[in-house]
């Protein structure tokens, strides 16, 4: 498995969101006072995108996205918030493209925010030294995947992963790529972006790895990190 370590933003700023319309009972399972409590999950199949003002609590609740190709790249979830943002309970928010920005942003209680294997092209616009069915991915910004099949002592392996990333380590926003084919293929990782504006509180995951086939015997293609 490949993984990095996800660029989070901390900007100190006084936002407000202006003209916002009132909270989607539809999306709130209860409201308390101006904060919207998401309590059910969901399967996304289309991108979501949720600009509010006030603050949403994610109790518990797993919010998936589920695609099985690249279409998958195509998917989000985008909150955006004049107030806070909470992950609690275990919730999970996972999908190609996650993107969270509020004054102040807490994932608590084991709750986690992900993309891990959630890019399935092996291609990209960039190039890179890989083949069109690479038995390790390219990252860009993060470290290539892992094969099992080299037998290279760690540096070796390490090397070689190293030399699989591409563009911005700074500013990573693009996809970790795939690897292989059928059902020996890895997926890459995705993206995450916090943008806490305030204060940001992590006592959970946030991360974009990449991951090998499960339940594949002899040599795996693993996908790099995103």
């Amino acid at each position: 498995m490949a993984c990095r370590l996800v660029v989070l933003s901390l900007v100190l700023a006084c936002c407000r969101m202006a003209d916002a319309l009132p909270w989607d009972h539809a999306l709130c399972d209860f409201l308390v006072g101006s904060e919207c409590i998401v309590r059910r999950n969901r399967t996304i199949t289309r991108p979501v995108v949720v600009r509010q003002s006030g603050s949403i609590e994610f109790r518990g609740a797993v919010w998936k996205c589920v695609a099985t190709n690249s279409a998958s790249e195509r998917l989000k979830i985008e909150v955006v918030i004049s107030g806070n943002i909470r992950l609690r309970r275990g919730a999970l928010l996972q999908c190609a493209t996650v993107i969270l920005d509020a004054a102040r942003v807490e994932i608590l209680d084991a709750s986690e925010v992900s993309s891990n294997g959630t890019s399935h092209d092996v291609g990209d616009a960039l190039g890179g030294p890989w083949s069109s069915e690479p038995v390790r991915g390219g990252s860009y910004g993060g470290i290539g995947g892992a094969s099992s099949s080299g037998g290279a002592e760690d540096r070796e392996q390490l090397g070689r992963r190293l030399a699989l990333s591409f563009g911005d380590p700074l500013a990573p926003w693009r996809f970790g790529r795939a690897a292989g084919t059928g059902a020996g293929r890895g997926f890459g990782g995705g993206r995450v972006r916090v943008h806490a504006r305030g204060l940001l509180v992590l006592n959970g995951t946030i991360s974009a790895c990449g991951r090998g086939p499960e339940d594949v015997a002899g040599q795996q293609q693993v996908g790099a990190a995103g």
